[in-house]
Formats: C-alpha cells, structure tokens, sequence
C-alpha cells in the first residue's frame, strides 16, 4: 500500500484511514445501525480518531453497540478527530479500487471525501448528539460456550414470530443467573 499522507496535509478534525481498513471497520457496526429511527441521528456512525491512542468506529440502535477499532498504522491524523458520516454513503465510496487512502475533512458546510481522484461531500452532523456508549460492569459479563449458544438458540429459534409487528416476539430472550446454567425463551403467541 502506498504510505500514508502526512497529518500536516490533513486540515484539523479530519484524518486519513487505509480504505480496506476503513471498510472492515464500518462492515462490523453498521449492523447496529438501524434502517429507520425515530432519532436521525442514529443512522450515522460515530468515528472517533486519536492518532496517539485508540482510533473506532460505532454504531448503535440504542438496544445493541457495536464498535471496530482501527490499527494505528491505518490511520493517520493531525490531532484528534470526532465525525458523524452516513454508512451508506460511506461504504459506496469504499467500496472496490485498491488498497489506498482516504482522506476524511469537515469543514463548516460538509465534510469532504477523498479517494485517490475522487471527491465527494457528505452532510454534516454534530457528532455531540449522537449517544454515548453504555458501559457495563464486569460483574455483569457472561461467558457462554459457542456451541452451546448455536444449541440454545436452534432449540428456541423456531418459536419466534418473524411476521408480528410486535417487536418481542421475532427475538429469543437469553437470560443467565448467577450459578445456574444460562437459558433462553422465544414466545411467538402460541408457543413459549
């Protein structure tokens, strides 16, 4: 891959990321983002970049968050950096071509993309709006064997109503207490 552009030539809250990078990252949490909302805001995905530390892509729903962190070596930025971008959009521009850079820059009006030749401006959003991270207390992680949670959800799937309108019943409930094996419901109206 070509080396990266210099943080001097990036204007500041901007950065520039390896392109395949880029898209691995926004592959991993744009299932979190929902296709409609009732808060806008949610169909963007947060991009945080620190070229001295930790650089990541989030996206959420406000029910689940997922998040991808890129390698300091794919990012390369004059300082930090905190965007809102359309992941649609996003992956478009990211999609095909080689293993080169892009170069990500807002500005007062829009931020503007580039990729190689190509220049693209995209709306911008105030990144302060979008929801923080909920974080969770390491007393409340579960560790659950893979194959006994592709068992579990194939022994419970079935019952799921995928059809309803009614938004509890196309999902499987797991629950998991303290000193007991973890266990798992779906209730579709007749079954349970």
């Amino acid at each position: 891959p070509p080396p990266p552009p210099a943080p001097s030539s990036i204007k500041d809250g901007g950065f520039a990321a390896r392109s395949r990078a880029l898209a691995a990252a926004l592959g991993t949490v744009v299932g979190a983002v929902p296709a409609r909302s009732p808060k806008p805001i949610l169909h963007n995905v947060h991009v945080a970049i620190d070229p001295a530390g930790e650089s990541a892509l989030r996206g959420t729903n406000l029910e689940i968050a997922l998040t991808a962190h890129l390698e300091p070596g794919d990012v390369s930025a004059p300082g930090p950096a905190t965007l809102l971008l359309d992941p649609a959009r996003l992956r478009l521009i990211l999609s095909g071509g080689e293993d080169d850079w892009t170069t990500v820059e807002p500005d007062a009006t829009a931020i503007l993309i580039r990729r190689g030749k190509s220049r693209y401006r995209l709306p911008v959003e105030d990144p302060s709006l979008y929801p923080e991270p909920q974080t969770l207390s390491p007393d409340c992680t579960v560790v659950v064997d893979g194959a006994a949670l592709r068992t579990a959800a194939a022994l419970t799937g079935f019952a799921t109503d995928v059809e309803t309108t009614r938004y509890a019943l196309g999902g499987v409930l797991f629950e998991a207490v303290k000193d007991a094996r973890p266990g798992g419901e779906a209730p579709d109206e007749v079954r349970l």
